[in-house]
């Protein structure tokens, strides 16, 4: 180049070549640690839908207990003598005992729409409305079960 009257190039502060690969291996470990939050968050999205899954499966299970048990307190086939009256009265008995001990199941229907709202789920309204109506028909039963 000299004998050409042409002065060499020197690069400017910033712009030698141990910049640039020193800028490449930046540029591969922020691509390396980018996958590695991608494929956590495709796991963690994955875990929500099976959860949702779950959830949608015990959700449907409590609406039919408690529309059936609904069904069930509502009847007033007490019997027209004393034995079937008192045979109506145990059996409303045991029905309470059930549905009384059926509120930790309902609980833990709650238990996981909270769990998929605090993980930001993204249908988490639907989650929510089903949730309200599980809800709904329990009080509706409990309301069933105190009047007369």
């Amino acid at each position: 180049m000299r004998a050409h009257d042409k002065v060499p190039y020197t690069p400017k502060e910033g712009k030698m070549v141990r910049d640039i690969n020193l800028a490449w291996e930046r540029l591969e470990k922020a691509e390396h640690e980018r996958e590695l939050a991608l494929r956590e968050e495709l796991i963690r999205q994955e875990k929500l839908e099976q959860l949702a899954a779950r959830f949608n499966r015990k959700a449907g299970m409590r609406e039919t207990w408690l529309s059936e048990n609904q069904r069930l307190v509502s009847q007033d086939n007490f019997g027209f003598d004393l034995a079937a009256v008192e045979a109506a009265a145990k059996k409303h008995e045991a029905i309470e005992t059930d549905i009384f001990a059926y509120e930790e199941r309902v609980q833990a229907v709650v238990a996981v729409a909270m769990e998929l709202e605090a993980e930001n789920y993204h249908d988490i309204e639907r989650i929510n409305a089903r949730k309200d109506n599980v809800l709904r028909l329990w009080n509706y039963l409990l309301e069933l079960l105190k009047s007369p």
